[in-house]
């Protein structure tokens, strides 16, 4: 099963750094959107698979004039949901250490 809203303690992170969305418990698809919009950040899952199974992992990239990877591939993740996670929490991070939020 997978996970869809954001859980509350990441969300005051994300108020931290200026998230302003009328929602109290945002989807994880509307604070990726507002990297996008705010910061030029673009994320994407992707997964590996090899005989041990499937992993996932994100990237993470900051479009304008030249693309630049910042996270070209994270470390792998056993569940979906536990790299989307990671990401959330590596675009909060780049965020407040790169614009002073």
């Amino acid at each position: 099963m997978s996970v869809e809203f954001v859980p509350p303690h990441i969300v005051l992170e994300l108020k931290q750094i200026g998230f302003d969305k009328d929602c109290t418990t945002p989807k994880f698809e509307e604070a990726f959107q507002w990297f996008r919009d705010e910061y030029d950040l673009v994320s994407a899952m992707d997964y590996i698979a090899d005989e041990n199974g499937i992993k996932f992992n994100y990237s993470i990239e900051k479009y304008g004039d030249n693309w630049e990877d910042i996270i070209p591939s994270s470390e792998p993740y056993p569940k979906y949901g536990e790299a989307e996670l990671a990401c959330l929490i590596k675009l909060i991070e780049i965020v407040s250490t790169n614009y002073g939020n």
